[in-house]
């Protein structure tokens, strides 16, 4: 088998290696970008969810606490009318804030899960990661240095094969067509 190639056109190389520059450009920015939203959602987790809910916390207690407060004064006092004050609607206020509390301490809970699993996740997803971040780094600059040696030695040939001034001829798939002068050679001849 012979070890040659029918390049049809130096420009293509050229682009191919433009579009493999390009394509390391824009993975890169991804990249950055999804390590930003992980910083991001980090700092969510650890720091801003984490405090609000514990003043959420804070608060929806001394809710709860004033609620409380309010229903017991009103089982303590009578009306001078029926003798007793109807207490329903302090009850559901207390019960409205004993959901609003549990609900607080449940949020708390469920982010602390959160950072234990977003730990795990963003390892699992760095190291999923990493292979392309080196082949950026370092195995796109080595294609693209290869492919620009390639254009390098295939026009060095092409100027060696035409001889100056002389157009090239790169048909695609490496068909060339004869001369013209070759032409009317053959036809005399078949004649």
């Amino acid at each position: 088998m012979s070890e040659f190639a029918r390049v049809g056109d130096v420009d293509e190389i050229k682009h191919l290696t433009a579009v493999l520059r390009k394509f390391a450009e824009t993975a890169n920015v991804a990249l950055s970008d999804a390590e930003s939203e992980i910083n991001r959602t980090r700092n969510i987790l650890e720091r801003d969810a984490p405090t609000h809910w514990k003043g959420q916390l804070k608060k929806r207690k001394v809710q709860l606490e004033q609620a409380k407060e309010q229903l017991r004064q009103k089982q303590l006092f009578k009306t001078q009318e029926s003798g007793r004050q109807s207490f329903i609607d302090e009850k559901k206020l207390v019960q409205r804030c004993k959901l609003a509390v549990e609900e607080a301490e449940t949020k708390l809970q469920a982010i602390k899960q959160w950072e234990r699993r977003f730990d795990r996740e963003v390892m699992q997803y760095k190291g999923q990661t990493q292979a392309l971040a080196r082949s950026l780094e370092a195995g796109v600059p080595k294609a693209a240095a290869l492919l620009e040696s390639m254009i390098t030695s295939v026009e060095q040939y092409l100027a060696a094969a035409t001889g100056p001034g002389q157009p090239t001829n790169m048909a695609r798939g490496g068909d060339e067509t004869p001369p013209e002068d070759d032409q009317a050679d053959q036809t005399e001849e078949s004649s």
